[in-house]
C-alpha cells in the first residue's frame, strides 16, 4: 500500500482498503454515511465543499452526468464524472433538501464541523479507530489516483493550483512501482497469505 507523501495538505492518515470496506459493510447502501464514503472514494472533495454538494451540482453533459462545484478554498471550478457507485448511493437515499447529505432530522449540515462530527460518529459506530477522517479519505483518493493519472488530471480533480502537490503523489506512486520491479528482478520471494497469517500468529 502506498504511504501518502508528506508536505501535502497536512492532516490525518490515509485509510486502508480494509478500513474502507469495514465502514461500508457497517453503513450499507441506503444510508447517508454510505453515500458520503462513496463520494470521498470517487473524487475526495474537501469537507468544506462536500457539505454543500447537492442536486444543484448535478450537470448533464455530452458524456453523461457530472458533479460540478466551485471549491471554497481555492475558488476553482471542479467537474467530475458521476460514477455509478455515487449515482446508486444518491438514488438509494434521496435527500428531502437540496444537499446530498443531511442530518437525522432531515436538515442540511450547518457547517463542515457539523459534518465532521457526524462522520466521526459514523467511524466510531463502524468499530474503526480514531483519526480516520474525511481528509484522510481525500489523501487515500489522491494516492490511488496517482497510480494512473497525470499531474494536470489530478489538479483538475482535487482543485490544486500547484502541480507540485500532484507531483508528490505521482512520484511516490512511481517509486513504489520501481521498487516492485526491482524486487521482482531479483527474484525475491514473498510469504503467501497463509504463511504470513501463520507467521503473525506465532509472533503475537
Amino acid at each position: 500500500k502506498l504511504t501518502p507523501p508528506e508536505n501535502v495538505e497536512v492532516g490525518q492518515r490515509a485509510w486502508t482498503d480494509r478500513e474502507i470496506k469495514q465502514f461500508l459493510d457497517h453503513h450499507p447502501l441506503g444510508t447517508f454515511q454510505h453515500l458520503y464514503m462513496q463520494i470521498l472514494i470517487a473524487f475526495g472533495p474537501r469537507i468544506s465543499d462536500a457539505v454543500a454538494l447537492g442536486k444543484d451540482n448535478l450537470i448533464e453533459g455530452e458524456h453523461g452526468w457530472h458533479i460540478r462545484f466551485k471549491t471554497i478554498k481555492t475558488g476553482i471550478t471542479i467537474e467530475v464524472l458521476l460514477t455509478q457507485a455515487v449515482a446508486e448511493a444518491i438514488a438509494a437515499c434521496p435527500s428531502p433538501v437540496n444537499e446530498f447529505l443531511c442530518t437525522s432530522f432531515n436538515h442540511p449540515f450547518k457547517s463542515e464541523k457539523g459534518l465532521q462530527n457526524w462522520f466521526d460518529r459514523a467511524v466510531k459506530a463502524a468499530g474503526l479507530p480514531k483519526g480516520l477522517s474525511s481528509h484522510g479519505m481525500r489523501r487515500t483518493c489522491a494516492t490511488k489516483m496517482a497510480e494512473h493519472s497525470t499531474e494536470y488530471q489530478m489538479m483538475a480533480v482535487f482543485g490544486w493550483q500547484n502541480a507540485n502537490e500532484a507531483r508528490t503523489y505521482i512520484q511516490a506512486a512511481n517509486r513504489l512501482k520501481q521498487a516492485a520491479m526491482a524486487m521482482k528482478a531479483e527474484h525475491r520471494g514473498q510469504l503467501d497469505d497463509k504463511m504470513m497469517v501463520n507467521y503473525l500468529r506465532k509472533a503475537s
